[in-house]
């Protein structure tokens, strides 16, 4: 635009002369295409000598080593080549309806009724291909995937398509504004504010070259500001949906199952409150083939993994994971516990066989430790029939063993385990109320069962359970898709099938996505005890071979994050692979596609302030000096020279808050429009969605400073200028 104008004041006499001599519009537009062919494959040429000389050092501040024959053949590819031309081509488009309205305004001669119609039609018809590329950009962001591995020329151009859009709206709303402003100044009383005011509406069309970069340095400063903390924060809201927490530790395979894990990671991360154990796989849902599946300890753990509540459709994290929480209720063991003893009575219907083909039975205690996991402890076989006493050393740990841990049962499998062979009915129940002791003392179990149960050739006497071999359901929280997918509600009961087991489930919360999962908008989030109390408690025409979930991931909230960090890495046995959401969120932020984009909206936002000091510098050297006969006359009128450059620098104050409001304006409407949708670039998918964050005080902050610099400028060129003003009224002397 600015190129447009400047060539249309250089062509002014000209355009004249030809327009004096019968030229039609046709003649200007096409003297002032070539004009505009010749700046447009100017800065082409210009464009591709540097875009190699200043992709590599970009590309090595944003952490990626280029060659430099790399840069130069890469100018060549399509996704460079053509949004070059398309800019070009656009410039072009832009320095023809500039240049060739500005003529036609400047010529002396009236142009036909016919030209003018279509000189204004071009006109208006290149604003509406200009604001229609910004909406072909803004729908072609929309329907972008972020994820994907490369990115088209069209994609590339869309935020440069949408700001162009927004200038061009810009600059048509500045001069409604200062029209509205100098009505109103221009009822105020005293010369200065009408005169002003009167400027301001009158030359303001001959400065929208200074106008839009102002426009432009605000809008695109306002834009890289927002943009920046945007990312940031997008970034750390993405890595934490990931992750979980601020690490996320997976033992190594020989540890899953320890006692003592969870009292070291509770010891590493500073309170048993700050830890969580994490139970990942897949399930089967009816039609839902390969769903995520998130078993949690949900025995309270906010600090440690709490979502966003959109990402759950505002409902209470602590609620949804109160919801799925299982009871568990047994025989409990004390912290620090090391002997267990089970007193039961034992008979066999066939008396005979019993002793030929059960005796003696090994048997295995069942565990529930405090995060909800199984795990079994062999104990002394039971040798026969009558009063026997099943007892158990359990395995030293560091630290001891977990208080909260539960005794749940006792798995007995008799000699011969072979199917074919019509094993006696065996019966085991406890012996008596005290029949459980913990290093000797007695502890108390409630709703032990009258007996054991049979299931295949194993017999499993659950303690504080219900007897019953039917499966119980478990509490489910499911995803949006998976509920559509399944036709299920919340209330209604499903059948989650994994690891060759079918366990009955109720749905008790449907949210939109669920962290931490391989797949979050496909997901069912379940307690790790409900889970692994169904998955170990035999039932059906099992052989007694029980499956143990045991967390393979834990989440950590440590209150020093540095101290457990080096903890971690100081075990590998115990931290067989970490994530660091720290250190994820700064691999992401350092990603050239990341940091690319903010050097480079910088970069334009530098460019254009750099650009607009100059311009606005410029314009207001030149409308000082073209208003030098006016001021001279108030001069001699007897108005003070403090107030004639009073309303010279309100003027130009009022244009500067007008493209500052408006571009503070766009950058807003383009922070809403473009920001969410190229946020994600680097393959990383976009959950949580992003929350546009406008920075608005680091925005406020810059707008003030870029006008204090701008009205800085007008104050030093006012005052260089506007000296000889009598000099002017000793000329007319003279004359």
């Amino acid at each position: 635009a600015m190129a447009g104008l400047q060539l249309a004041a250089l062509r002014a006499d000209d355009v004249g002369l030809l327009r004096a001599r019968g030229a039609s519009s046709a003649q200007i537009v096409t003297l002032a295409g070539l004009d505009a062919l010749l700046v447009a494959a100017t800065s082409l040429t210009l464009a591709l000598l540097v875009i190699p000389v200043l992709a590599p050092p970009l590309a090595r501040a944003g952490g990626l080593g280029v060659p430099v024959a790399d840069a130069w053949s890469a100018v060549l590819e399509p996704t460079v080549l053509v949004p070059l031309l398309l800019a070009a081509g656009g410039a072009a488009a832009i320095v023809v309806a500039t240049s060739a309205r500005a003529g036609r305004l400047r010529t002396t001669a009236p142009p036909a009724r016919r030209s003018a119609v279509l000189a204004r039609v071009a006109t208006q018809g290149s604003d509406l291909v200009l604001i229609g590329f910004g909406v072909l950009g803004l729908l072609q962001l929309r329907r972008y995937d972020a994820t994907a591995p490369r990115v088209d020329p069209l994609t590339l151009a869309a935020p440069a398509l949408v700001i162009g859009g927004l200038c061009v709206l810009g600059l048509r709303i500045i001069p409604w504004l200062a029209t509205i402003a100098a009505r109103a100044a221009g009822r105020r009383r005293g010369l200065t504010a009408a005169w002003g005011s009167w400027q301001v509406a009158r030359r303001l069309g001959g400065q929208s070259g200074a106008v839009l970069l102002v426009f432009l340095s605000v809008a695109m400063g306002s834009l890289a500001l927002a943009q920046s903390a945007t990312l940031g924060r997008a970034i750390e809201d993405q890595t934490r949906f990931r992750v979980g927490a601020p690490f996320r530790v997976a033992p190594g395979g020989e540890l899953r199952g320890d006692p003592a894990l969870a009292a070291t990671f509770a010891q590493i991360a500073g309170g048993a409150d700050r830890v969580m154990a994490v139970f990942e796989s897949t399930v089967e849902l009816g039609s839902v083939k390969g769903a995520s599946l998130l078993a949690v300890d949900p025995g309270g753990r906010p600090a440690t993994f709490t979502p966003r509540p959109d990402v759950v459709a505002g409902t209470p994290w602590s609620q949804l994971v109160q919801g799925i929480s299982v009871p568990t209720s047994g025989a409990p063991i004390p912290a620090g516990a090391r002997r267990l003893e089970v007193s039961v009575k034992v008979d066999a219907l066939d008396k005979e066989r019993a002793e030929a083909l059960v005796f003696p039975m090994a048997t295995r205690l069942q565990i529930a430790l405090p995060s909800g996991e199984r795990i079994f402890v062999r104990a002394d076989p039971i040798t026969g029939r009558g009063l026997r006493r099943v007892a158990v050393t359990l395995p030293h740990h560091p630290g001891g063993w977990p208080g909260g841990t539960q005794l749940v049962g006792l798995v007995a499998t008799p000699r011969v385990t072979a199917s074919s062979l019509a094993l006696p009915a065996i019966e085991i129940r406890l012996a008596d109320p005290a029949a459980i002791t913990v290093d000797g003392k007695a502890v108390a179990v409630r709703d032990a069962g009258p007996r054991a149960r049979r299931v295949g050739v194993t017999t499993y006497l659950p303690f504080g359970e219900p007897a019953s071999a039917a499966p119980q359901a478990i509490p489910v929280v499911i995803t949006q898709d998976v509920a559509e997918a399944i036709d299920r509600g919340v209330g209604e009961e499903v059948t989650l099938s994994l690891v060759g087991a079918s366990v009955p489930g109720r749905i008790t919360a449907i949210v939109g996505a669920l962290p931490t999962a391989a797949d979050p908008e496909r997901a069912v989030l379940v307690a790790l005890g409900g889970l692994s109390r169904e998955l170990n408690r035999p039932y059906g025409s099992s052989e007694g071979a029980l499956t143990t979930p045991l967390a393979n991931s834990w989440l950590l909230n440590p209150v020093d994050a540095q101290a457990a960090r080096a903890a971690l890495q100081a075990n590998p046995r115990l931290a067989a692979d970490i994530q660091d959401t720290a250190s994820l969120t700064s691999d992401r932020a350092a990603n050239p596609v990341n940091s690319g984009m903010r050097a480079a909206l910088r970069l334009v936002t530098g460019a254009a302030l750099m650009l607009s000091t100059l311009g606005f510098a410029v314009a207001t050297a030149a409308l000082s000096l073209a208003r030098h006969r006016e001021g001279s006359i108030l001069l001699a009128l007897g108005t003070p020279m403090r107030l004639i450059r009073r309303a010279v620098f309100g003027e130009r104050l009022v244009v500067l808050v007008l493209s500052a409001l408006v571009g503070l304006g766009a950058g807003i409407i383009a922070t809403r429009a473009v920001v969410a949708l190229v946020i994600g670039t680097d393959g990383v998918a976009q959950l949580p969605p992003v929350i546009i964050d406008f920075a608005l005080r680091d925005v406020l902050v810059f707008v003030v400073a870029v006008l204090a610099l701008l009205a800085s400028v007008a104050v030093l060129v006012i005052g260089r200028t506007s000296r000889d003003l009598g000099e002017v009224l000793r000329a007319g002397e003279r004359s």
